[in-house]
């Protein structure tokens, strides 16, 4: 698939995963989900759930270390600024483009990862982020997907690269 059509289907999963209110016990139980989705999985993951820098979900999985937390929060980081997944700077990178050198941003706070979504909400876009590491960078963003795809009732493609 080109780099167009994957970036494409990022976008069109964006537009359809949209909640119609975000809350902490909304937060709770997507976390909750996730966990039990990567165990049945025998997946070791770190799972957050923010809105803008505030954590409202956080766990990490026997099997993972500080470093998913680590690189989990740059994959937020960029969320956060740019309000798109992260793994767009991941595509780009792999294609030839690092978002975090063009734009002069600190490495150690903004990463070229997949694995965090933005948590958008009708009528007030997107409040927050979901975020998962420990698996490929591809990977995490599909959990990601297939965790909101369950939650809101959707059924998004995953990406294939």
């Amino acid at each position: 698939m080109s780099m167009d059509n994957v970036l494409k289907a990022v976008a069109n999963q964006e537009a359809e995963l949209v909640f119609e209110r975000f809350d902490e016990k909304i937060a709770l139980s997507l976390g909750l989900e996730a966990l039990a989705l990567a165990a049945s999985r025998g997946y070791a993951i770190w799972v957050n759930i923010s809105r803008g820098d505030h954590t409202l979900f956080e766990h990490s999985m026997a099997g993972t270390s500080p470093a998913n937390a680590d690189i989990g929060s740059r994959k937020r980081s960029v969320v956060n600024l740019m309000h798109f997944s992260s793994v767009n700077f991941f595509i780009h990178k792999q294609n030839g483009f690092n978002f975090v050198d063009f734009m002069n941003l600190d490495s150690r706070v903004y990463g070229t990862y997949g694995g965090s979504f933005p948590i958008r909400v009708e009528g007030a876009g997107v409040i927050g982020s979901i975020t998962i590491s420990g698996l490929s960078d591809l990977e995490d963003h599909n959990l990601v997907v297939e965790v909101l795809n369950a939650h809101l009732g959707c059924s998004t493609d995953l990406l294939s690269l």
